[in-house]
Protein backbone atom coordinates (compact mmCIF):
# COMPACT_ATOMS: atom_id res chain seq x y z
CA UNK A 1 0.00 0.00 0.00
CA UNK A 2 1.06 3.72 -0.33
CA UNK A 3 0.74 6.77 2.10
CA UNK A 4 -1.82 9.46 1.11
CA UNK A 5 -2.06 12.22 3.60
CA UNK A 6 -1.04 9.97 6.21
CA UNK A 7 -3.20 6.78 5.91
CA UNK A 8 -1.78 3.83 4.22
CA UNK A 9 -4.00 2.82 1.46
CA UNK A 10 -3.78 -0.20 -0.43
CA UNK A 11 -2.01 -0.07 -3.66
CA UNK A 12 -5.35 -1.49 -5.71
CA UNK A 13 -7.38 1.22 -4.42
CA UNK A 14 -4.32 3.66 -5.27
CA UNK A 15 -3.96 1.98 -9.13
CA UNK A 16 -7.87 2.59 -9.72
CA UNK A 17 -8.05 6.19 -8.16
CA UNK A 18 -4.05 7.01 -10.64
CA UNK A 19 -6.38 5.49 -13.55
CA UNK A 20 -9.50 7.57 -12.74
CA UNK A 21 -7.57 10.94 -12.77
CA UNK A 22 -5.34 9.15 -15.87
CA UNK A 23 -8.94 9.44 -17.48
CA UNK A 24 -10.09 12.21 -16.20
CA UNK A 25 -6.75 14.36 -17.63
CA UNK A 26 -7.53 12.91 -21.10
CA UNK A 27 -11.05 13.95 -20.90
CA UNK A 28 -10.99 17.38 -19.96
CA UNK A 29 -8.19 19.71 -21.03
CA UNK A 30 -8.12 22.20 -18.38
CA UNK A 31 -7.29 19.67 -15.78
CA UNK A 32 -3.37 17.38 -15.54
CA UNK A 33 -1.97 14.87 -13.69
CA UNK A 34 0.35 17.09 -12.26
CA UNK A 35 -2.47 19.28 -10.83
CA UNK A 36 -2.47 15.99 -8.35
CA UNK A 37 0.21 13.76 -8.31
CA UNK A 38 4.38 14.20 -8.55
CA UNK A 39 6.70 14.39 -11.73
CA UNK A 40 7.30 11.00 -11.10
CA UNK A 41 4.35 9.71 -10.51
CA UNK A 42 3.08 11.21 -13.71
CA UNK A 43 6.00 9.49 -15.63
CA UNK A 44 5.26 6.53 -13.92
CA UNK A 45 1.29 6.52 -14.48
CA UNK A 46 1.59 7.41 -18.52
CA UNK A 47 4.40 4.29 -19.26
CA UNK A 48 2.07 1.93 -16.86
CA UNK A 49 -1.23 2.54 -18.04
CA UNK A 50 -0.07 1.59 -21.69
CA UNK A 51 1.01 -2.00 -20.55
CA UNK A 52 -0.69 -2.94 -17.16
CA UNK A 53 -4.14 -3.90 -15.84
CA UNK A 54 -5.40 -2.63 -12.29
CA UNK A 55 -3.84 -5.62 -10.71
CA UNK A 56 -0.27 -5.25 -12.31
CA UNK A 57 -0.32 -1.66 -11.81
CA UNK A 58 -1.10 -2.02 -7.61
CA UNK A 59 2.43 -4.67 -7.33
CA UNK A 60 4.01 -1.68 -9.30
CA UNK A 61 2.66 0.77 -7.46
CA UNK A 62 3.58 -0.92 -4.04
CA UNK A 63 7.11 -1.01 -6.16
CA UNK A 64 7.37 2.47 -6.58
CA UNK A 65 6.43 3.22 -3.01
CA UNK A 66 8.59 1.58 -1.43
CA UNK A 67 11.11 3.40 -2.80
CA UNK A 68 10.02 6.26 -1.58
CA UNK A 69 8.29 8.47 -4.37
CA UNK A 70 5.65 10.22 -2.65
CA UNK A 71 2.48 10.40 -4.53
CA UNK A 72 0.39 13.90 -4.14
CA UNK A 73 1.99 17.09 -4.80
CA UNK A 74 2.80 19.32 -1.96
CA UNK A 75 -0.10 22.03 -2.94
CA UNK A 76 -2.97 20.49 -5.53
CA UNK A 77 -3.65 22.33 -8.22
CA UNK A 78 -7.27 23.63 -9.75
CA UNK A 79 -9.11 21.87 -7.84
CA UNK A 80 -12.66 23.91 -8.44
CA UNK A 81 -11.85 22.58 -12.36
CA UNK A 82 -11.40 18.98 -11.31
CA UNK A 83 -14.25 18.96 -8.64
CA UNK A 84 -16.47 20.51 -11.89
CA UNK A 85 -15.51 17.38 -13.79
CA UNK A 86 -16.32 15.33 -10.94
CA UNK A 87 -19.64 17.10 -11.14
CA UNK A 88 -19.84 16.74 -14.98
CA UNK A 89 -19.37 13.07 -14.33
CA UNK A 90 -21.63 12.30 -11.32
CA UNK A 91 -24.22 9.49 -11.25
CA UNK A 92 -27.52 12.20 -11.56
CA UNK A 93 -25.90 13.60 -14.91
CA UNK A 94 -25.66 9.79 -16.74
CA UNK A 95 -29.21 9.20 -19.07
CA UNK A 96 -28.39 7.22 -21.41
CA UNK A 97 -30.99 6.15 -23.88
CA UNK A 98 -29.46 2.86 -24.91
CA UNK A 99 -30.66 -0.33 -22.97
CA UNK A 100 -28.07 -2.31 -20.92
CA UNK A 101 -26.86 -5.25 -19.27
CA UNK A 102 -24.82 -4.79 -15.91
CA UNK A 103 -23.34 -8.42 -14.23
CA UNK A 104 -22.11 -7.98 -10.92
CA UNK A 105 -20.01 -10.54 -8.62
CA UNK A 106 -21.59 -10.14 -5.21
CA UNK A 107 -17.70 -10.34 -3.58
CA UNK A 108 -16.31 -8.02 -6.35
CA UNK A 109 -14.13 -5.91 -4.18
CA UNK A 110 -13.19 -3.51 -7.40
CA UNK A 111 -16.70 -2.36 -8.36
CA UNK A 112 -18.59 -3.05 -4.86
CA UNK A 113 -22.18 -4.50 -5.19
CA UNK A 114 -23.61 -1.53 -2.86
CA UNK A 115 -22.22 0.98 -5.61
CA UNK A 116 -24.12 -0.90 -8.67
CA UNK A 117 -27.10 -1.19 -6.41
CA UNK A 118 -26.94 2.40 -6.27
CA UNK A 119 -26.28 2.92 -9.69
CA UNK A 120 -29.55 0.27 -10.53
CA UNK A 121 -31.81 1.83 -8.45
CA UNK A 122 -31.12 5.37 -9.86
CA UNK A 123 -31.28 4.20 -13.31
CA UNK A 124 -34.13 2.05 -12.92
CA UNK A 125 -36.03 4.87 -10.93
CA UNK A 126 -35.34 7.24 -14.61
CA UNK A 127 -36.66 4.72 -16.52
CA UNK A 128 -33.55 3.44 -18.14
CA UNK A 129 -33.75 -0.18 -19.69
CA UNK A 130 -31.46 -2.54 -18.17
CA UNK A 131 -31.05 -5.84 -17.41
CA UNK A 132 -29.35 -6.69 -13.87
CA UNK A 133 -27.74 -9.85 -12.88
CA UNK A 134 -25.72 -10.66 -9.64
CA UNK A 135 -23.66 -13.87 -9.16
CA UNK A 136 -22.52 -15.58 -5.67
CA UNK A 137 -19.45 -15.71 -4.50
CA UNK A 138 -17.78 -13.92 -8.02
CA UNK A 139 -15.69 -11.30 -7.98
CA UNK A 140 -14.63 -8.70 -10.46
CA UNK A 141 -11.90 -11.22 -12.31
CA UNK A 142 -14.25 -14.25 -12.14
CA UNK A 143 -17.80 -12.48 -13.33
CA UNK A 144 -16.54 -12.69 -16.71
CA UNK A 145 -16.54 -16.10 -17.08
CA UNK A 146 -19.10 -16.69 -15.01
CA UNK A 147 -21.37 -14.26 -16.77
CA UNK A 148 -20.76 -15.02 -20.53
CA UNK A 149 -23.87 -17.33 -21.70
CA UNK A 150 -25.71 -13.76 -20.07
CA UNK A 151 -24.01 -11.51 -21.40
CA UNK A 152 -23.47 -13.43 -25.05
CA UNK A 153 -27.23 -13.83 -25.39
CA UNK A 154 -27.92 -10.33 -24.63
CA UNK A 155 -25.54 -8.91 -27.30
CA UNK A 156 -26.89 -11.63 -29.80
CA UNK A 157 -30.53 -10.75 -29.02
CA UNK A 158 -29.40 -7.29 -29.98
CA UNK A 159 -27.85 -7.73 -33.21
CA UNK A 160 -30.96 -10.38 -33.80
CA UNK A 161 -33.51 -7.29 -33.16
CA UNK A 162 -34.91 -8.34 -30.55
CA UNK A 163 -36.43 -5.99 -27.75
CA UNK A 164 -34.18 -5.83 -25.24
CA UNK A 165 -35.42 -7.46 -21.58
CA UNK A 166 -35.92 -4.61 -18.73
CA UNK A 167 -36.17 -5.91 -15.35
CA UNK A 168 -36.16 -2.86 -13.06
CA UNK A 169 -39.89 -4.23 -11.98
CA UNK A 170 -38.38 -7.17 -10.31
CA UNK A 171 -35.33 -4.88 -8.84
CA UNK A 172 -35.55 -4.08 -4.52
CA UNK A 173 -35.76 -0.07 -4.91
Amino acid sequence: GAIVSGYKIPSLAISEMLMGWYTFEHAYSNIKLSDRITKNWVNFLNQAVDSQCVNHMSDSITFFENNNHKILVDKIKNDKLWYASYQKNALEQINTKVPFAIYQGEIDATVPKYATDKYINYACNKNIQLVYKTYSNTDHIAIIQASEKDYLEWIRDRFAGKVAPNNCSSIKK
